[in-house]
């Protein structure tokens, strides 16, 4: 995992984990597509862009949300299928 700084004192993404670039967010006001614009801007190459967001009345990590282009995701389906092929 590597953290970088943003505007909270971190530079461009949020959160490396794995192969997934994570955008973080907590507003009270969603914006998916600007969110989302954020996380593909901040991506390093050969990496996905993923945002990750809270869902309002929880703080349970579990709980919150996902959102990826329909072009990541496909991807992990098909990067899935593959793995369960004999």
């Amino acid at each position: 995992m590597v953290r970088e700084r943003n505007r909270s004192g971190f530079d461009g993404d949020d959160l490396h984990v794995g192969d997934f670039s994570l955008e973080i967010k907590n507003c009270a006001k969603m914006d998916l597509a600007g969110w989302l614009k954020q996380a593909e801007e901040n991506c390093p190459e050969f990496m996905l862009p993923v945002v990750l967001h809270k869902k309002k009345g929880t703080t349970n990590i579990l709980e919150h949300y996902v959102t990826m282009s329909v072009d990541v995701f496909l991807g992990l389906v098909v990067d899935a299928i593959k793995r369960r092929e004999p």
